[in-house]
């Protein structure tokens, strides 16, 4: 298949890229850096999408049967200002209703969009197990997601099918969440935000990559997605788990007011957290190869180490 990728320099992106070039599909990405980008990964077609508010001619490129669509600016770049809000909005909501819009003019149609979404859509949900049905929220980033998500649906005269991944908190090497928190917890800094009591919904980077292949590859998949692990946990449990694994003390914690300083807004989302179940997944009998935290924190630990 040929696939084009938004987003395929960042964490996800790039891992995923590695999966699919190894299942022998062609892939396509966009990019506002062509130079940095064919560094990171040369054996891609590296389109150029200097504005999210570009169209583009997909037309040299050929047939397009496929798009997975990662694009968007990283919530923890920056406060979030008035000014930082619209950013991160229009990097994700207007930059899918575009790309819709340059598929439709230069393609027509393709057969497959798998966008991103995130769990940030259902809120702070306290013991509440929740699945894909469950009742989204109104805040800042539920509306975000809902839009985004929309963005999608409300074009679906341009494929045949689509499936939007509610991702959670990726574990991984050199990214994400554990980028940050293992040079902390490695000088025995780590510790619970708050009570701790909060979940966190977390998936390994191996599995919510293999949760996009399935997605691209199982044509029965279409729909809400929830791409977390089976097992959530708290951030009291999170904590210690990464603290005994690395074989460090987890007693500070950080006060809420103290987050509130530093992160503005954003330590709300920060602290809030929902049990997120991935049902959709379970029922079509998804393989977790990260199934426990415990696993997946050993793994990304002992892959530091080893790098």
């Amino acid at each position: 298949m040929k696939v084009l990728i938004t987003g395929g320099t960042g964490f996800i992106g790039l891992r995923l890229i590695k999966e699919l070039k190894s299942q022998g599909h062609e892939v396509l990405g966009l990019t506002r850096n062509i130079e940095q980008a064919q560094r990171k990964d040369t054996d891609v077609i590296w389109i150029p999408w200097k504005s999210h508010n570009e169209i583009i001619d997909f037309t040299p490129y050929g047939k397009i049967d496929a798009i997975i669509n990662l694009v968007g600016e990283n919530l923890a770049n920056k406060r979030w200002s008035n000014e930082q809000k619209k950013v991160i909005y229009n990097s994700r909501v207007e930059a899918t209703r575009n790309l819709c819009k340059s598929i439709k003019e230069s393609q027509g149609k393709i057969d497959t969009f798998i966008s991103t979404s995130a769990i940030g859509i259902y809120g702070n949900r306290r013991n509440e197990e929740i699945h894909e049905k469950s009742l989204i929220v109104d805040d800042f980033v539920g509306s975000l997601c809902r839009d985004w998500e929309e963005a999608v649906t409300s074009n679906s005269d341009i494929y045949n099918r689509s499936v939007i991944i509610r991702v959670g908190l990726v574990l991984g090497k050199n990214g994400g969440m554990m980028e940050k928190l293992l040079p902390l917890f490695n000088l025995g800094l780590g510790g619970k935000l708050s009570h701790g009591n909060q979940y966190m919904s977390w998936i390994h980077l191996d599995d919510i990559c293999r949760i996009f292949i399935k997605a691209l590859n199982d044509h029965k998949m279409q729909g809400v997605y929830n791409g977390t692990a089976p097992f959530p946990v708290t951030n009291k449990e999170f904590t210690n788990t990464l603290g005994r694994t690395i074989r460090k003390s987890t007693f500070f914690s950080v006060p809420r007011f103290a987050l509130k300083v530093v992160m503005g807004e954003m330590a709300e989302h920060v602290l809030s957290g929902a049990k997120i179940i991935p049902k959709r997944l379970k029922e079509d009998n998804f393989h977790f190869l990260f199934p426990t935290v415990e696993v997946a924190i050993k793994d990304v630990v002992s892959k530091e180490k080893s790098s």
